[in-house]
């Protein structure tokens, strides 16, 4: 944790994060911030910094994920991949589990539409004609594409179900 805040401060916060307190840098100015940020990188560490104020921008900048918390600063909000409006760490945790959901629904949508599709565009060119005598008409593999693309939009729809961690 690398915070601008007093020694005090900085860890009774790291104590309810339950952060060692030799992993914590106080009383840090910006430049001190990104070059602490860079020495992490460098050593292969990816690095999510959360800063509320224009003085972070350079940091959120330099981070793999910068975090931008209750700012109304123009550059600040430019400076962050994620921008949060509330003022509370909990709308971070809540931000990084839905992105998890987000993606692993991605995944899955990606592996139905694929298998679906490689199953269906052959039946619909034909291929099993010589074989069986089955052939899928074009009206029937239109509605066949179309049901792919509905159902990865329903299964897409299944994240407006995520609830926030409380």
């Amino acid at each position: 944790m690398i915070t601008g805040d007093h020694k005090h401060s900085a860890l009774k916060i790291a104590d309810v994060l339950k952060i060692d307190h030799k992993n914590v840098v106080y009383r840090a100015y910006p430049n001190a911030k990104k070059e602490r940020v860079q020495l992490l990188q460098k050593n292969g560490h990816k690095v999510m910094f959360i800063g509320d104020g224009v003085n972070d921008s350079p940091v959120l900048a330099q981070s793999d994920v910068g975090v931008a918390i209750n700012t109304k600063n123009d550059i600040t909000v430019e400076a962050a991949d994620i921008v949060i409006i509330k003022e509370d760490l909990k709308s971070v945790v809540d931000t990084l589990l839905l992105t998890k959901k987000s993606f692993r629904r991605i995944k899955i949508n990606f592996f139905w539409a694929f298998i679906y599709n490689i199953i269906l565009i052959p039946v619909a060119m034909g291929v099993l004609y010589p074989f069986l005598g089955f052939r899928l008409s074009p009206h029937l593999a239109a509605i066949a594409m179309a049901s792919s693309s509905i159902s990865v939009v329903a299964s897409s729809l299944l994240l407006k179900l995520y609830r926030p961690f409380k």
